[in-house]
């Protein structure tokens, strides 16, 4: 069963590396896919302002690795997210 908070984005199943913003004044958004069955996400792009794109990098490879999300089963047959977003702001 996928959970969503209040802005509509999927809620991670577990998060082993939390993603911290050290700026002012940054955001990063991630899109990404889930696969059936859930695990980490795959196919993820990322678009930033106020960071550099090194940063954008090692925030993409910390959210790759870092975070897990639920699949989902619809009529009985497991499947996974496509076009997901996640948005961090600082």
């Amino acid at each position: 069963m996928e959970q969503r908070d209040g802005h509509g984005q999927l809620l991670p199943i577990a998060v082993s590396t939390p993603l911290e913003l050290n700026c002012l004044n940054c955001k990063i958004e991630f899109n990404f896919n889930v696969p059936a069955g859930g695990g980490y996400p795959t196919n993820v792009s990322a678009k930033s302002s106020g960071i550099s794109k090194q940063q954008e990098n090692q925030y993409k490879s910390t959210f790759s690795r870092g975070w897990a999300f639920p699949g989902c089963s619809h009529k009985g047959k497991a499947r996974g997210f496509q076009r997901e977003r996640r948005a961090f702001n600082a």
